[in-house]
């Protein structure tokens, strides 16, 4: 997939982009660890969480403070973005 940047100008717009993505991976792989994991994570950013820690250092972030999901990914996106994509995808939330 194709790095997508979110922000609250165009949140309505890119939702499509990820609920394909998502489906073609629910599709292909539905028990697959990595989407399990990124449901958590949306429902936790759906909540106004954070999404929890990576699970690894970004380039050029070593020796920094731990980042989130939702700061490194998706630091514009707000709220109304996951509780969208989560309801769209029929996640919990």
């Amino acid at each position: 997939m194709v790095k997508v940047l979110v922000d609250r100008k165009n949140w309505k717009e890119v939702i499509p982009i990820f609920v394909m993505h998502y489906r073609d991976m629910e599709m292909m792989d539905p028990g697959s660890t990595l989407l399990q994991k990124t449901r958590g994570q949306y429902a936790s950013m759906a909540r106004g969480g954070d999404g929890g820690i990576l699970d690894y250092t970004p380039e050029g972030w070593e020796g920094a403070c731990p980042k989130s999901i939702r700061e490194h990914n998706y630091p514009d996106a707000p709220t109304e973005f996951f509780k969208e994509l989560c309801d769209l995808l029929g996640w919990e939330r």
